[in-house]
């Protein structure tokens, strides 16, 4: 096994050290890939901490960012090795995460659940439909690719993937405000969450990290939901926790005010993530400004103190609330379809 390790953005720093020294601590005999285009001499001297990382400038694939993620794993497959571990750059590794791995097979591709948020859901594989696939299966959810384990026998897929990422229409899609992309094209997950529930690869054997029990996708105010927060009290803390979208490190790099409440109570939230939380322990080796980590409010302060600085327990009141609020919309909205269905399709409605 080789883990696949990408970031091209000097603003992202700080959260790729933090990996790299939570591999080390976790998974010290793994060889790292890492391919950091704006490494100074600086980072190459702090790289000494973490010996198992074999750095290349040079970038990986055309696009860059989350669209080069096949052609780095393509790179590494074609140099001989039998399984590649991608990993977001945005993640801390909280325990060694091969026992995930170790009972598959070679047909086998791991993928995560998408956090808890808008375009959480693939309906009728969707994203397959809109790319003008002929659908052979479909998921409950859209594929996250924020940790990516492949084999030989899944170079047919990273091409497919590599090959749609260049696509025009998608190259087109990127230019564009991420409010503004078509739900297929918005970035290289819809991509491949489209490739994996149409006919052609809709035999892949796929193994999902579930949110809560193998990775924290914390994203917004269901982030980290109170289910997820007691199995972690009572099962331990997921492999995986994943400062994924907002960042607390470029969020919280200078002063700011909230612009409204809702972002009063995001801001908050942030200031409470287990990516925070978990960070602190690497705090003497990371060498770089870490004033991000403290609370940013009094509020913020007194909720860290009064969940003991423990992760389930820190900003556990919010994800009480947020729950409350989402499961309250979720039976409205079911009310609400299968009030239509029987308005439509009564045979259907009874059915259901």
């Amino acid at each position: 096994m080789i883990i696949c390790v990408l970031e091209d953005r000097k603003t992202s720093e700080t959260s790729l050290k933090l990996l790299l020294l939570s591999l080390t601590k976790h998974c010290r005999d793994i060889p790292v890939r890492l391919s950091y285009p704006a490494a100074d001499a600086a980072f190459r001297k702090w790289l000494l901490h973490c010996p198992q990382v074999a750095l290349s400038g040079a970038a990986a694939g055309r696009s860059g960012g989350w669209n080069a993620k096949p052609r780095a794993l393509l790179d590494l497959l074609g140099e001989g090795y039998g399984e590649v571990v991608w990993l977001d750059s945005d993640i801390i590794v909280t325990q060694d995460f091969r026992k995930h791995f170790g009972a598959l097979d070679s047909e086998t591709l791991v993928l995560t659940e998408e956090a808890l948020f808008g375009a959480y859901r693939d309906p009728d594989a969707m994203r397959a439909r809109l790319w003008g696939l002929a659908v052979g299966r479909s998921f409950p959810f859209v594929a996250n690719t924020a940790v990516v384990r492949v084999t030989a026998h899944h170079i047919p897929l990273l091409l497919a993937w590599e090959g749609l990422l260049d696509d025009a229409s998608y190259q087109t899609a990127q230019e564009q405000p991420w409010d503004a992309r078509p739900t297929h094209l918005f970035g290289d997950q819809d991509v491949i969450s489209a490739l994996l529930t149409s006919m052609q690869f809709m035999d892949v054997p796929v193994k999902f990290l579930m949110r809560g029990a193998d990775i924290i996708q914390y994203f917004g105010l269901s982030g980290y939901t109170c289910s997820e927060r007691l199995r972690h009290i009572f099962r331990g803390p997921p492999a995986f926790i994943h400062s994924q979208v907002f960042k607390p490190w470029t969020k919280f790099k200078h002063p700011r005010r909230s612009e409204n409440f809702r972002d009063l109570v995001d801001t908050l939230y942030l200031d409470l993530s287990p990516y925070t939380l978990a960070a602190r322990r690497y705090r003497p080796l990371l060498l770089a400004q870490d004033h991000w980590m403290e609370p940013h409010s009094r509020l913020a302060r007194l909720m860290r103190i009064l969940g003991l600085w423990y992760s389930p327990l820190v900003g556990a009141p919010i994800a009480a609330v947020a729950d409350f609020v989402r499961l309250t919309n979720l039976r409205f909205a079911k009310k609400m379809y299968f009030s239509l269905v029987s308005l439509r399709d009564p045979e259907h409605a009874r059915e259901l």
